[in-house]
């Protein structure tokens, strides 16, 4: 028998409803953001290392909720810098170390089937 339903058989017998014990197991269960929040922590690259990939297609997160997608050009103990693209060419970001929450490496695009 799964823990699931051990557990409702439980709450059953202790005198509680199977709705109660549905919301409980569900509340338990963690959600799809919690899931993808800890797949991405799981992912990042810490700050001190981000020296080391200089040249790859990174996503950096900030603490004001934004995300930005880029090729690394630069990274210091003060402030990454980010070659993002625009309509005239790519621009240079520079982001100062306090204000990043995460740095994830970009997903690659998966070339399209002929």
């Amino acid at each position: 028998m799964s823990s699931s339903k051990l557990f409702l058989v439980a709450v059953l017998l202790a005198g509680g409803s199977a709705t109660t014990a549905l919301a409980a197991e569900k509340a338990a269960a963690p959600s799809k953001a919690a899931k993808a929040e800890e797949k991405a922590a799981a992912n990042s690259i810490p700050y001190d290392e981000l020296k080391y990939h200089v040249g790859e297609r990174i996503v950096v997160e900030t603490k004001f909720k934004s995300t930005r997608i880029g090729t690394l050009s630069k990274a210091s103990q003060f402030e990454l810098v980010l070659s993002v693209p625009t309509i005239s060419g790519p621009a240079e970001l520079s982001m100062p170390k306090e204000t990043i929450l995460r740095v994830t490496p970009a997903e690659t695009p998966k070339p399209a089937k002929p």
